[in-house]
């Protein structure tokens, strides 16, 4: 059986479309205030030069005002230090970092990591059908139902990982309109939970990556330790399809737990938590996973 890339072709139709659009919006961006900020700057330092020169301002306060108001200059003035500081080191730079750190090079991205599940499963899956005879129209069922949830289950993680990543392109365009706020300290507060939006962004892309980690080496480990080839090739693919399902479990909850990983990483870096997304995604888990927990108790009847 061929490896599957279904996950990587679209997170990276996905990235190439939506990154392309957030490329443009950020010129647009960029290119509209430059003009009203490059007035605001001047006005800013002449005000500036009189508190310090009455006194209002010491130097070495005036210096750090001075100082901050160049880097933000930098950021809106300069797209090629946006584009390199924050749209790729946030869209692309940070995410790809973390997926081949935490799979160890096994995976460069974390749509891979998706496939990889898929492929394992799958590879399981073939293993099983192949030594099933067509009048073994239950375990030929079982097998399809089994093949289904472990996908269903994945497109709900994969889900999680598509909408931070959409999150993260849209708060990139707004950036140019929000890291003015750094200049003054009425508005200084916006611009940081800005920031802190976007790490906590970072980090859900750092746990979901974690996450599926660990899934994908139990996963292995469990089918190793089980023996769940072995026991497809010994003449008995019926216990064989009851193993799988109790890794499909394992996957239920690795699936939940990725589903409450926005609220985790919004309470530990401020970011985004998918609240309206959670019950969604948490149905479709518990659906997924009472019906292979019914599956696996009709099938612990059949045999007994």
């Amino acid at each position: 059986m061929a490896d599957m890339t279904p996950f990587t072709v679209y997170g990276q139709d996905f990235s190439t479309s939506f990154d392309m659009g957030t490329s443009n919006l950020v010129s647009s961006a960029l290119s509209a205030v430059s003009a009203p900020f490059t007035a605001l700057i001047v006005l800013w330092i002449i005000v500036t030069g009189m508190l310090i020169m009455r006194g209002d301002i010491d130097t070495r306060r005036g210096i750090t005002r001075i100082v901050r108001v160049c880097l933000v200059s930098a950021f809106i003035m300069e797209a090629g230090v946006y584009n390199s500081y924050v749209s790729s080191f946030f869209q692309t730079g940070l995410p790809n970092w973390v997926a081949d750190s935490v799979s160890n090079g096994k995976a460069s991205s974390t749509p891979e990591a998706f496939d990889q599940i898929l492929n394992t499963i799958g590879h399981q899956v073939a293993t099983i059908d192949s030594h099933l005879s067509w009048y073994q129209i239950v375990d030929l069922i079982e097998l399809a139902c089994a093949q289904l949830v472990s996908f269903v289950l994945l497109v709900v993680c994969f889900a999680v990982y598509i909408v931070a990543h959409a999150m993260t392109d849209v708060l990139v365009v707004a950036g140019p309109f929000l890291i003015g706020g750094f200049l003054f300290d009425a508005t200084r507060h916006i611009a940081e939970r800005w920031i802190g939006k976007l790490i906590g962004l970072a980090l859900l892309t750092l746990l979901v990556n974690i996450a599926i980690t660990i899934v994908t080496n139990g996963i292995e480990n469990y089918i190793k330790i089980s023996g769940l080839n072995a026991m497809a090739k010994s003449g008995t693919p019926d216990i064989a399809i009851q193993v799988l399902f109790e890794t499909l479990m394992y996957m239920g909850i690795g699936a939940f737990i990725i589903c409450m990983l926005p609220a985790v990483s919004a309470s530990i870096g401020g970011g985004v938590a998918l609240n309206a997304a959670g019950p969604v995604l948490n149905s479709i888990v518990g659906g997924a996973s009472g019906g292979v927990n019914t599956i696996a108790r009709a099938l612990n009847s059949r045999k007994t």
